[in-house]
């Protein structure tokens, strides 16, 4: 199941990346940031109340997730911000790299998957690698490459923290708390930036951050579930997968090229899902 998560996560947040991307070239990245953050966590308060779950008691595990949702939102402001000017088949390649850094804290801190694991995750961080250097955009396409180098950094540390966290509350309110954090992160710049606080947002951008938002909550939650199943390296590179989708949906629905050596990536990278698999 721990597979299934994975793959499930990478989907979801590649759907998302490609709903975000549309968004953020409209209505600007903190904004969409904001609003995503509105519907997601709606739909988690919703379902919180509905499973009856109740708060968790204080302890020190508050700080730690409130510090990591603090990361988890300077990731996705750069993420965003690198969607808002750059190319889809690019930008999220590199992102993805993300499961580098967790992949390095995990093992710096203990954790021991076996080997073909870690061969696995290895292959599908360098199908992530050809992907981003094999991109066909010339120096145009280098915009928002260091904002995705930044993101991928941030990423990574959320990720690799909010597994222990994931442990001791379960798949739920690890990402409910995330949600809340990053709604205050954002409600606070855009004040502090004199930008409308308006949930309403631009006209035919509302499905778009909608859908967003709730594929990205979706890719959370597979995370937490995930983790819970299998190790945080694996659950990491699986997720790792989402550039993978990315770049399809922008070829199929944005026109962007893919060059050979990209596909070449792709192929690389379903063949660390597989070695992940076995």
């Amino acid at each position: 199941m721990g597979i299934f998560y994975g793959l499930l996560m990478a989907v979801s947040f590649g759907t998302a990346d490609f709903l975000v991307t549309r968004s953020t070239r409209k209505v600007g990245p903190l904004r969409a940031l904001y609003l995503i953050q509105i519907v997601g966590l709606s739909a988690l308060l919703l379902t919180a109340i509905a499973r009856g779950e109740s708060l968790p008691g204080w302890s020190n595990i508050w700080i730690h997730a409130i510090s990591l949702s603090i990361a988890g939102f300077s990731g996705m402001f750069f993420l965003y911000r690198a969607f808002a000017i750059g190319t889809l088949s690019l930008v999220s390649p590199i992102s993805a790299s993300y499961a580098v850094v967790t992949g390095l804290l995990a093992l710096a801190f203990g954790e021991r998957p076996p080997g073909l694991v870690l061969i696995g995750a290895g292959v599908l961080i360098i199908g992530v690698v050809i992907v981003a250097r094999g991109s066909g955009g010339g120096s145009a396409g280098l915009a928002g490459v260091p904002d995705a180098i930044v993101a991928a950094l941030f990423l990574g540390l959320f990720f690799w923290g909010m597994g222990d966290v994931a442990n001791e509350w379960g798949w739920l309110w690890p990402v409910l708390v995330n949600r809340c954090v990053q709604f205050v992160c954002a409600l606070v710049l855009l004040r502090r930036g004199g930008e409308s606080l308006s949930i309403r947002p631009e006209l035919g951008n509302g499905k778009l951050l909608a859908g967003a938002a709730l594929f990205d909550t979706a890719a959370l939650l597979s995370f937490n579930l995930g983790v819970a199943e299998s190790f945080t390296t694996t659950t990491t590179a699986l997720g790792s997968l989402y550039s993978a989708v990315a770049v399809v949906l922008g070829w199929i629905f944005l026109k962007e090229r893919l060059s050979p050596p990209q596909w070449a990536g792709i192929a690389t990278i379903l063949g660390g899902v597989l070695l992940v698999s076995l």
